[in-house]
């Protein structure tokens, strides 16, 4: 897929790895196997995704605190707070 969505000063995060070639016989290492893939759209979502999580935690806090404050007790936010 092209990164159109990329600016020029977008980092980009690589995978690589490194394998050994062995003959069958003796298991001798003949070569290397190299390979690189584009890890930088995962590693992205996996920030935005800490973010949101952060973002969520701190809404809870905010309405735990609401929920502790309320009289009336509704057990229609009591549900809201658990389902979270």
């Amino acid at each position: 897929q092209p990164r159109t969505s990329l600016s020029p000063s977008s980092e980009i995060y690589n995978e690589t790895f490194v394998s050994p070639r062995r003959l069958a016989e003796s298991n001798e290492i003949t070569g290397l196997t190299l390979g690189s893939r584009d890890v930088t759209r995962r590693v992205q979502i996996d920030a935005e995704k800490q973010a949101l999580t952060f973002a969520l935690g701190e809404r809870l806090k905010e309405l735990s605190v609401l929920f502790r404050g309320e009289k009336s007790k509704s057990p229609d936010l009591r549900i809201l707070l658990l389902a979270l």
